[in-house]
């Protein structure tokens, strides 16, 4: 879900190469209300096609009848749990938080499908 601050508004706002670059490897799944009255589907769609450009493989679901309020749709749909729980992420690789450690880089192998 999207919240403020998120690399979803950032790309929303403009900074596609920056965030969409961070995300390359990371699995993302956006999921858009069709009659959601706070933002068109266009705009969860360019965050996708950056994504894409940056040359990663997100996943894209829109739906018909949703508007802001969609976590029940999402979390009641059994594709996006058995896609959300066959992710993984390898330890040891990657970017790391400013200031962490090492045993917190790592990288996201996506799950096929």
């Amino acid at each position: 879900m999207d919240v403020a601050g998120s690399p979803g508004r950032a790309l929303r706002r403009g900074l596609p190469v920056v965030f969409a670059a961070a995300l390359q490897d990371v699995p993302v799944w956006v999921f858009h209300g069709a009659k959601n009255p706070t933002g068109n589907m266009e705009m969860s769609r360019s965050v996708v096609e950056a994504l894409e450009t940056a040359g990663a493989d997100p996943k894209y679901t829109g739906i018909p009848d949703g508007d802001h309020g969609i976590t029940d749709a999402v979390h009641g749909d059994d594709e996006f749990h058995q896609w959300h729980f066959a992710q993984r992420r390898e330890q040891g690789r990657g970017l790391k938080p400013a200031g962490a450690g090492h045993e917190f880089a790592s990288t996201w192998r996506r799950a096929a499908g």
